[in-house]
């Protein structure tokens, strides 16, 4: 039964090697080409903010937008922004930043540094 199976795997193996390492291969090359858009989406023609006024911050959320800070000189909004291409969804660690924006669980702390503490 051992040699059989380990025949059997062989088989499989050389099957559906290729199909298997052209799929990682798929994924991975769309993996790349979102991290790659969600950095130049700022830049994008249709995008709602200015530029100037978008941080990359990469996860748990994309961007954070400080609109008006460049050209107002003040923060009329500060909004978490995920950008998503093609089948992605939304991870369970950006649904949980969602909900606690929704739900007002934001804030804004200063830490000083003083001494060598916190």
């Amino acid at each position: 039964i051992r040699k059989e199976y380990e025949a059997f795997f062989e088989k499989w193996k050389r099957d559906y090697s290729d199909e298997i390492r052209k799929e990682a291969i798929k994924k991975s090359q769309d993996v790349l080409k979102g991290k790659v858009t969600e950095q130049i989406v700022p830049y994008f023609p249709d995008f709602p903010y200015d530029p100037r006024d978008v941080r990359f911050i990469g996860s748990p959320v994309d961007l954070v937008v400080f609109s008006g800070l460049r050209e107002k000189d003040i923060v009329d909004e500060i909004v978490f922004v995920e950008i998503k291409t093609g089948k992605s969804r939304q991870s369970e660690n950006e649904k949980k930043v969602e909900d606690a924006v929704r739900k007002g669980r934001v804030s804004y702390r200063v830490i000083s540094l003083s001494k060598g503490t916190l």
